[in-house]
Parts: structure tokens; C-alpha cells; sequence
């Protein structure tokens, strides 16, 4: 329990005894020096001997008061319990007298400053280097002609399907098992204009029009042209 907290909040104007109620419990779970208290909702019910509905119509209109701060939480879509923060001075809030005016106290006004600026602070990758970046499109390959990835970036977009290097390797990873180079492999799924496209989902036609795009022409070409009978260049 946080002496400072339970005085803030005996002072505050709730407009409503269970309201009050509220508040204090929350106050009797809250650190002195965050203000951030993390009771679950049937615990609290309990200590203010009244219902979960009636405690969240109560939470409610303490958000509205801007007594409190409700912080959802949530872990991989599914949400948690609520955490709650009080708005009294050491939280980076605000201190309601007894006549319902607000004010910043002047001996916490760096505090409140620097708790704003947490608050407002991106968010840092797991490895806490610097603020999360949307991931770019990657470039083509050196070995994919240029005009066939941008087919293939273009499907992508009409798919409504992101690009990323994930996705790229994947599709590597793919042209490997059917045994062709990913020029080809994206050749065939732009042909296809589907949104992915695995190895085992290849028909043997498209394989041998691939592999007969890869060595068209090599039966015409002059492999003896520029050199001399003795076997050197000309």
C-alpha cells in the first residue's frame, strides 16, 4: 500500500461514494511512485463488496473524471486484464484539490515531463536498438531479370500480399525443390497470377517450359566462333 497514493486519492471528488470506493482500492494497490496498479477485476469487485459490472461502470467514470488511466493489454490478440494508472503527481498526471482544480505541482514538474516522454517513446525492437521500421522492399536479385520481378512485385500488390525477405527466401527455398532457378520459378507464378505458389503445386508442364526457357538456343549458338584451329582465341 502507498501512503501518498491513499491521501491523493481521499482528496479527489468522485462525485459518487462508490466511485471513491473505487478509486481508494485502487489506491491501496498502486506503487507511490508510478501510480500504476494491476488488480484483476473480480479481486477488486470483491473489495468494494459489489459486482464486475457495477466495478467497470465505477472504472469508467473515473477514466472520464481523468482520476485514472485504463491501459489495455493485450498478448498475441488476446486481451489480458486491464493495468490502471492513477493521475496523482508521481505518475505524471494530474492533483485535483479539494475545490476540483487542476494543477501541475511545481516540485514535479521535471518528474511529469520525463513520465510524458516515456509514455510517448516508440516502442524498441526486442533487442532495444531503436524504434521498430516498417521493412522496405527487397531489391532484385542479381540473378532474376529485372522485368520479371517487377511482374512479380506487381502481383504481389494486386494479392494484396507483402514482400519482405522472408517471403523471398521462401520462394528460393521452393524453386530449389522443383529443381529450378527462381527467375523461373517466378516466371511461373506470375503465369499462374496466383497469390503463392509451392514446388509440389507445379505440373509437369510448367517444369519442362522452364527448363526448355532456360536452354533455348544453346543448339544454335557457334561454340567454335573466335577460335583458331591451333585452339587459341582469335
Amino acid at each position: 500500500m502507498s501512503f501518498q497514493a491513499m491521501t491523493w486519492a481521499t482528496a479527489q471528488k468522485c462525485g459518487t461514494a462508490p466511485a471513491k470506493l473505487v478509486l481508494l482500492m485502487l489506491a491501496n494497490h498502486a506503487n507511490g511512485h508510478t501510480g500504476q496498479c494491476n488488480p484483476r477485476h473480480k479481486l477488486l469487485a470483491d473489495e468494494c463488496d459489489m459486482k464486475v459490472d457495477a466495478l467497470k461502470s465505477n472504472l469508467k467514470k473515473l477514466q472520464e473524471l481523468e482520476l485514472i488511466e485504463i491501459i489495455p493489454q493485450y498478448s498475441e490478440g488476446v486481451q489480458l486484464p486491464n493495468h490502471y494508472r492513477l493521475n496523482m503527481p508521481t505518475g505524471g498526471g494530474v492533483f485535483r484539490g479539494e475545490g476540483g482544480g487542476v494543477f501541475h505541482p511545481p516540485y514535479n514538474q521535471e518528474f511529469n515531463q520525463e513520465s510524458k516522454q516515456e509514455r510517448e517513446t516508440p516502442p524498441l525492437t526486442p533487442q532495444g536498438d531503436e524504434p521498430r521500421k516498417r521493412s522496405s522492399t527487397p531489391a532484385c536479385p542479381d540473378f532474376v531479370d529485372q522485368q520479371v520481378w517487377d511482374d512479380w512485385l506487381s502481383l504481389r500488390k494486386a494479392k494484396k500480399a507483402p514482400v519482405t525477405a522472408t517471403v523471398v527466401h521462401r520462394a528460393e527455398t521452393e524453386a530449389h525443390k522443383a529443381g529450378m532457378t527462381l527467375e523461373d520459378f517466378l516466371r511461373v507464378w506470375c503465369s499462374r497470377g496466383s497469390q503463392g505458389l509451392e514446388a509440389a503445386w507445379l505440373k509437369p508442364a510448367e517444369r519442362k517450359a522452364a527448363a526448355t526457357s532456360r536452354h533455348n538456343g544453346f543448339s544454335t549458338m557457334n561454340y567454335n566462333e573466335g577460335i583458331s584451329d591451333d585452339g587459341s582465341f582469335v
